[in-house]
């Protein structure tokens, strides 16, 4: 399995018309390209989770990033991924999302499955 993670960086105000607009596109790749097992999208949430001392180790989670969007995508292979981003779809779909976002603050990791 091939896992991508994306950290999206939306324009000010533009993070629910981009999320909005991606509903039907992660629907449609999910069931129309081979091997997209998985195509979610999340945001920071506001936690208290970790505040204070544990008696193994300090763990507190950051100030929610309120213009961050978290993509993760799950393919069977990282060759599924590789034809689906040559697609034609995809092409047209990153070009009609450019305005929610400024290509320079993507980051992206790959991840395999350790056992």
């Amino acid at each position: 399995m091939f896992t991508l993670i994306i950290n999206i960086e939306a324009n000010e105000g533009n993070v629910s018309d981009f999320l909005e607009g991606m509903k039907e596109n992660a629907a449609y790749i999910i069931k129309n390209f081979k091997g997209c097992i998985e195509y979610d999208f999340y945001l920071d949430k506001e936690s208290n989770v970790g505040e204070g001392e544990s008696e193994y180790f300090e763990l507190s989670l950051p100030k929610a990033r309120h213009n961050i969007i978290t993509v993760i995508e799950k393919w069977e292979t990282s060759d599924d991924y590789d034809a689906y981003l040559r697609s034609d779809f995809a092409k047209s779909m990153t070009l009609e999302k450019k305005k929610f976002f400024d290509n320079s603050k993507w980051s992206l990791r790959g991840l395999k499955n350790a056992f």
